[in-house]
């Protein structure tokens, strides 16, 4: 198979957006440290790059913004009471939301600042100029959140694909090897999830990652291999999480595992589209650098009978 035009055209767009985020500290410096001089407006300068070169992929329909996400306890359907005995809740503010405003409404905009209802959301990405493992805790709660407002259903009764939740940096300032930190962001996620008794695979990020250095990626569902004596119903479901370093001309690995994992969302049967298009190529024979390892969970998108969160 070959697809090297895919991957060269990718790096080549990874290669530019990585040098124009450095080109805001070339023009504003800041005086006796790294970085511009206004920390806060250098990381809204990356939240945006990130946004517009995201927003270069995505069908035309989908649109990259920034706001809330407003889940209001309301009949869907056809007068469906999925939400009954919910309280109206919303999201804390997001860095971009990928959302499908050719097929659902927006509740309120201003420019590309939205507040939106979760059937439409396809992506949601927290945006840091570097990552720091002291607040993964606080980051990685709050795309779990986003992935419990989104959970809902179609109307075949089968649990929709839930967004692609990715913390996403241009680098990191911790010490380690990419093997180190792929660890510790795994036992991060280990420690949030594996003590709860009622996961599902869309609430745990999909991407984890500092685009200069390594990618941490959710793969599945995955599931055991059934056994005669075993019920579907039985079978344990785990998710995998893989560790990518980024080596030489492989910067553009991180950038077009975000963008594949917003695009599996957007074309998942259970939201009604059909055949994925062949759009990402990671390179024949290239696996992962190491499988971190597995996080179970009871539910995933196309389950039936979903039962009331």
């Amino acid at each position: 198979m070959d697809g090297t035009r895919i991957r060269d055209f990718m790096e080549n767009e990874a290669e530019a957006m990585l040098k124009v985020y450095s080109q805001f500290q070339i023009l504003i410096p800041a005086d006796g440290r790294e970085g511009a001089a206004h920390p806060g407006e250098d990381g809204m300068y990356v939240e945006a790059l990130l946004k517009s070169y995201i927003q270069k992929f995505l069908p035309s329909g989908l649109e990259a913004l920034t706001g809330f996400i407003l889940r209001p306890a309301v009949k869907t359907g056809s007068g469906k009471k999925e939400r009954a005995g919910d309280q109206d809740s919303h999201s804390s503010q997001l860095d971009i939301i990928v959302y499908d405003s050719a097929n659902f409404p927006v509740f309120l905009r201003m420019g590309d600042h939205v507040i939106v209802p979760p059937e439409g959301v396809i992506g949601v990405i927290s945006v840091k100029k570097n990552l720091y493992f002291s607040r993964l805790d606080q980051e990685i709660k709050a795309l779990e959140q986003v992935g419990k407002l989104c959970t809902g259903r179609n109307a075949g009764n089968q649990e929709v694909k839930g967004p692609f939740l990715a913390l996403v940096s241009m680098d990191t300032k911790e010490n380690g090897t990419a093997d180190k930190q792929g660890e510790k962001i795994f036992a991060h996620l280990s420690k949030i999830f594996c003590q709860k008794g009622k996961n599902r695979y869309d609430w745990m990020p999909g991407y984890v990652g500092a685009l200069n250095r390594w990618s941490v990626y959710k793969t599945g569902p995955k599931k055991d291999p059934p056994e005669k004596e075993k019920e579907e119903k039985e079978r344990e479901r785990k998710a995998e999480y893989l560790l990518f370093e980024h080596k030489e001309n492989e910067k553009y690995l991180g950038f077009q595992l975000i963008i594949s994992g917003l695009l599996a969302v957007y074309y998942d049967k259970t939201r009604g589209n059909e055949r994925r298009l062949g759009f990402g190529y990671f390179g024949s024979g290239r696996g992962c650098d190491k499988r971190l390892g597995y996080i179970p969970y009871e539910k995933e998108h196309g389950d039936r009978n979903m039962e009331k969160r």
